[in-house]
């Protein structure tokens, strides 16, 4: 292994461990709202036993609040792996011009991004709405 091919390890594996981190919030957050929305929906059936509901209908804002929560954490640990991945970019393509070192452009890492900051986004919308819904 020559001087150029550990100079295109280093950054390589720093930015897989950010894109494994993305991975792993983004599932976390897809399990996670997954029950939510399912112990939400158990709630809102109880609404028709009215003396089943009275003693869970502080559930109602509770979900939507944890909910809220949570996809406001992985919206923020998801902007944290993206900035770290934009320093790396720019830490190693300040020596070498050339960024072929990652196998993706700047465009189609921001494109997906976009799509690992949007999904938490989403739940963020439904879970606020819910909330002052209820």
């Amino acid at each position: 292994m020559n001087e150029d091919d550990n100079y295109s390890v280093e950054p390589r594996r720093l930015w897989e461990h950010e894109d494994h981190l993305i991975n792993q919030r983004i599932t976390w957050l897809g399990v996670s709202q997954g029950l939510l929305f399912a112990a939400y929906g158990v709630v809102l059936k109880e609404k028709t036993d009215p003396q089943i509901f009275e003693s869970i209908q502080g559930m109602l804002k509770l979900i939507p609040a944890v909910g809220f929560a949570i996809s406001a954490l992985v919206l923020i640990g998801t902007i944290a792996a993206g900035w770290a991945m934009l320093k790396i970019r720019r830490k190693f393509n300040k020596e070498e011009k050339d960024i072929h070192w990652l196998g993706v452009s700047p465009i189609t890492t921001a494109m997906g991004l976009f799509t690992a900051w949007g999904i938490p986004l989403v739940f963020l919308v439904a879970w606020g709405y819910l909330f002052c819904a209820c």
